[in-house]
């Protein structure tokens, strides 16, 4: 089989105690053909030693010598990688399963494909609101593959039928260095929007004509309180992320579009930029679905500034919004019925009982229940308790 190479970035920014952990899940991986290269955006913190601390030769560390806007800095972390590998970027709070740069090794060489987009594993960090703190969630899925046409995505993700991390997506997803390139020479540079993540999944839909997409959990996904996610989405007590990525960006907003705390808003932003520069994208936007979308997410954060913003938006693009309270009632009736889908095909687990509280731990926790889970159970929520109780009974021998 071909053993292909691999180049994991992390773009980060004064967060080393969580990129500590992060780097922990990408030196244990069993997998040696790979490089860890580490953007540091000029922190003030710990950071290098952190990165120079694991004495490592895969791990790589840069800095700009300034600080950067997080799209500048992604183009700068992306500019280390070498040539002939698979890229995947993960934040400074993420990290990557037990044996997943093998397993995507696997299905990208068996399927013959560029771009492989997985399952994730979700870990909030502790510290976070909404009653999310030091809690794991665990896909409860198959190891099925399954072959996108990029076009029907773009155009399901621009309708508001999935979200763009189901793409074939650069942040926590696998895409070979050649599409990069590709991208870069033809539009000058890799980035060119303030979200980063969201514009490569619509430059790479427009290089490839498919992707490969996996239930495997290859990545986990993690949400801390430094997170710029979590800081936008009011699930973090700390806003200054959120602060520091309106105030660092210098790239413009689309004509027409506002800033809006809205990922929908984002995802059109980006979309339209893509486009400009890369002529196979011509989905036309349907502002229709996109705008009253937004117009609840933003309610939902209870945002005035990004609540105005949509309103503008509208009355530029002719769309009727519905009133608050109805934008409201359908943004909450939408995210009960996805949150009863993940109550369906998750497992909850809270890590604090097994002593875990970091993302490394998370991910070890994650794939040893997932080695439950697929030993097989005539009910999900019986499933769902044996793990718990099984899971829960070894953390106290542990403890011991």
């Amino acid at each position: 089989m071909i053993k292909r190479r691999f180049s994991i970035v992390i773009p980060t920014r004064e967060r080393a105690d969580t990129l500590f952990h992060t780097l922990k899940t990408c030196i244990a991986q069993d997998y040696d053909d790979c490089e860890i290269i580490v953007s540091d955006n000029h922190s003030a913190d710990h950071t290098r030693d952190v990165v120079t601390g694991f004495n490592d030769a895969r791990v790589k560390y840069t800095n700009p010598g300034r600080r950067l806007g997080m799209g500048d800095n992604f183009e700068h972390a992306f500019e280390q990688i070498s040539r002939n590998t698979v890229a995947i970027c993960i934040g400074d709070d993420d990290g990557l399963m037990p044996g997943a740069l093998q397993e995507a090794n696997e299905i990208m060489t068996s399927e013959r494909v560029e771009a492989l987009a997985g399952t994730r594993v979700h870990y909030d960090w502790p510290g976070l609101l909404a009653g999310r703190s030091n809690q794991l969630v665990l896909p409860i899925a198959g190891a099925r593959i399954t072959t996108r046409r990029t076009a029907d995505f773009v155009k399901d993700v621009l309708s508001h039928r999935c979200s763009y991390g189901t793409g074939p997506i650069l942040y926590q997803g696998f895409v070979a260095s050649r599409v990069l390139e590709t991208i870069k020479a033809r539009t000058g540079r890799l980035f060119r929007t303030v979200s980063p993540d969201l514009y490569a999944v619509f430059a790479i839909s427009a290089v490839l004509r498919e992707y490969t997409v996996t239930q495997r959990c290859l990545v986990i996904d993690g949400a801390s309180p430094r997170s710029t996610g979590a800081a936008l989405f009011g699930l973090s007590p700390d806003a200054t992320e959120a602060n520091n990525f309106g105030k660092e960006n210098n790239w413009p907003m689309y004509p027409g579009l506002l800033p809006a705390r809205s990922v929908l808003i984002g995802e059109a932003d980006s979309y339209l930029h893509a486009r400009d520069v890369l002529s196979e994208l011509s989905f036309e936007i349907p502002w229709h679905v996109i705008l009253p979308g937004a117009y609840g997410e933003v309610l939902a954060q209870d945002h005035s500034e990004s609540i105005r913003a949509v309103e503008l938006m509208a009355e530029r693009f002719g769309v009727r919004l519905p009133s608050r309270g109805i934008a409201a009632i359908k943004y909450r009736s939408r995210r009960f019925s996805e949150g009863l889908r993940r109550w369906r095909n998750n497992l909850y687990i809270d890590c604090s009982p097994f002593g875990v509280g970091d993302v490394h731990g998370a991910a070890q926790l994650a794939h040893f229940a997932r080695q439950w889970v697929e030993t097989g159970c005539d009910s999900k929520m019986l499933q769902a308790r044996q793990i718990v109780r099984r899971l829960r009974a070894l953390g106290a021998q542990d403890r011991k």
